[in-house]
């Protein structure tokens, strides 16, 4: 395990590009750790050496995902979500138990969490519906990352119309969260359910804006018709 590890880090390393490294650093408030490699170029790798690995157990590759997350620079992440991800019509309903240790000990930037919510957990919340009400759980947990992902891991289903009450009540417990990250997070979540059900959300919106943050707002509003998101905006500029 550790050799195929070696390889991946080795390959990633000649990879590296100094100035793009530098300027990702810069992109993160707090900053991240990583090599410096572009993601089209981290998709690659990880392909290329997920056939060595793809006739083990699904357990063996969430074991190689939780090492390659402890290396904790974001290309090891990008490959260890990508991993899990193609293993997705082997999902059980006992997974969540994986994908939830990874929030809890690995994701510490929206990048990491957005990129496990949209390739690993939002399938899976899909697949298992009946598991959606671990996410209201979510929504008021301590740590921000799970609270994001309460309500980024619901996009992969409203895009496909599906679980659209579920969204509105993860938008209504995180109406008035602490953190940035987490009110950017659900009013994406509601743009993307203003594409196939816009009543809804200003409706949503008209009920809550009194109370609603201004960038959960904006985000909401996006897609709006320019009449409609002119009505809120010069309420709330």
């Amino acid at each position: 395990m550790e050799d195929l590890i070696a390889k991946i880090a080795k390959e990633l390393i000649e990879n590296s590009d100094t100035e793009y490294r530098v300027s990702a650093q810069r992109f993160y408030k707090k900053g991240i750790s990583c090599i410096g490699v572009r993601t089209p170029v981290v998709r690659k790798i990880s392909s290329k050496y997920f056939k060595e690995v793809n006739k083990l157990s699904k357990e063996e590759i969430f074991e190689f995902c939780r090492i390659m997350l402890m290396r904790n620079a974001s290309e090891f992440s990008i490959i260890a979500f990508d991993w899990a991800s193609k293993l997705k019509k082997k999902y059980e309903v006992s997974d969540i138990y994986y994908f939830e240790s990874w929030i809890d000990k690995f994701v510490d930037n929206w990048s990491k969490n957005d990129d496990l919510c949209s390739r690993v957990l939002g399938p899976y919340f899909f697949k298992f519906n009946d598991q959606i009400p671990r996410l209201p759980i979510w929504a008021k947990d301590k740590n921000k990352w799970f609270r994001r992902a309460a309500a980024v891991s619901l996009l992969y289903s409203v895009r496909r119309k599906k679980n659209i009450e579920d969204g509105f009540k993860i938008a209504k417990i995180l109406l008035n969260d602490k953190e940035d990250l987490v009110l950017k997070g659900y009013g994406w979540l509601l743009k993307e359910i203003s594409n196939n059900f816009l009543d809804d959300v200003y409706n949503f919106v008209k009920k809550n804006e009194k109370e609603m943050p201004r960038i959960s707002l904006r985000y909401a509003i996006e897609k709006f018709p320019e009449k409609l998101r002119g009505e809120f905006i010069k309420k709330n500029s």
